[in-house]
């Protein structure tokens, strides 16, 4: 009786804080009505143009490699990597994926992991730091050539990322201690039915895509309309103001900016005129951190601990917007190096993701055909000699 008022208090508890912030947003949603909706449509413009296009294949194609069975048959080669982030070897193909897709499709595939009892929350809250990073042609592209307008940025940004992600991992996994792996569904038998035709799994993947697609443009319009009326209250003002004399103000609303949106943020630095090795350490900081909404959107496709996540992705980017700083000192970029018009690069980031969802669709239909292969010659043998 003890234990269960206890529990009802603490729910009661977390309830309440919970229910003071969602009536406050909603005075402040309802008191700046214009911001509110200029946010809103700006975020639903940039997504339906950019993200959707971009990401929308991989989605996709996430969902059909989870239903083909490929990390099951690439896991146990990959395993000896992987155990140095005591992670198994299902890990690699999320890995691969989530680090050319970009946010939040590496999210996605370590929540599949996590539902899979592949992996506990702990190895996942590692896994995300592995696969759930900027796309390479976001940083390269849209970052590098379109918002700072020098393509050399680009590698050092990129690199710099993956470097951050590799050392916080080795530190997490130093830090936790070691925990076995149980398995969610320890009663559940492994299923002996044929496996669904591709017309079917395709079917069912293009809807799961759209579905995940729909509840990251609710997050990224959450995230900006959070934003935008906070800045139209003028909250935010006092903060920059309080670090001004440190550095120019504009340096603390850009930051501020990426905070909530990484990509409004890393924009609002390109127009800075301050020295290219500062403007690229801090988009690489913003980057690795990802945002309130790319944060929100891993938590919620890989249900781990907010504040865990929040830390890590914190240290990735602060590891990666030095070695960015520390990189690009020799670059002595004073020019633009090359530059092409905003409209282009949704263009060519779909093409690109076509071509890369190609080669994994590719793999995925291998690995199916593999493993059917494999179950048709283990069934062989197991039936009896006439």
């Amino acid at each position: 009786m003890g234990r269960t008022r206890s529990i009802r208090n603490g729910g009661i508890k977390r309830a309440v804080p919970i229910g003071i912030g969602a009536i406050v947003l909603a005075v402040l949603f309802l008191w700046h009505p214009d911001a509110a909706l200029a946010a809103g449509l700006e975020a639903l413009t940039i997504w339906f143009q950019n993200v959707f296009p971009a990401l929308m294949p991989f989605f996709v194609l996430i969902a059909i490699l989870t239903k083909s069975g490929l990390p099951a048959v690439t896991a146990p080669a990959f395993a000896p990597l992987l155990r140095l982030f005591r992670l198994p070897g299902d890990c690699a193909i999320a890995i691969l994926l989530g680090s050319l897709s970009g946010y939040p499709a590496g999210a996605v595939l370590a929540g599949d992991l996590l539902e899979r009892g592949a992996i506990d929350n702990r190895g996942c809250e590692r896994l995300l730091l592995l696969c759930n990073m900027p796309g390479p042609m976001f940083v390269l592209g849209s970052v590098a050539t379109g918002m700072l307008q020098r393509s050399a940025l680009g590698v050092p940004i990129l690199v710099s990322q993956y470097i951050a992600a590799l050392i916080v991992a080795l530190i997490g996994t130093a830090l936790v201690p070691q925990t076995p792996i149980s398995p969610k569904h320890p009663d559940r038998q492994p299923s002996t039915s044929q496996p669904p035709s591709l017309a079917s799994t395709l079917t069912e993947s293009i809807g799961d895509g759209v579905s995940a697609m729909l509840r990251v443009a609710g997050f990224m319009v959450f995230a900006s309309v959070l934003f935008g009326t906070i800045q139209a209250t003028g909250a935010f003002r006092p903060i920059a103001g309080a670090l001004s004399r440190f550095w120019p103000e504009g340096v603390t609303n850009a930051v501020l900016t990426g905070l909530f949106e990484m990509s409004y943020g890393c924009a609002a630095l390109g127009k800075l005129a301050l020295p290219m090795p500062v403007v690229a350490g801090l988009c690489a900081f913003v980057l690795g951190l990802g945002g309130l909404s790319v944060l929100l959107q891993s938590v919620h496709f890989a249900p781990v601990r907010f504040g865990v996540l929040l830390a890590y992705k914190a240290a990735q980017g602060a590891i990666a917007g030095v070695i960015t700083w520390a990189w690009t000192q020799s670059l002595h970029l004073s020019a633009p190096v090359f530059a092409f018009a905003p409209a282009a690069a949704p263009e060519r980031q779909s093409t690109a993701s076509l071509l890369i969802c190609g080669v994994v669709l590719l793999a995925c239909l291998i690995g199916k055909r593999l493993m059917r292969s494999n179950r048709e010659r283990s069934r062989s043998v197991r039936s009896p000699l006439p």
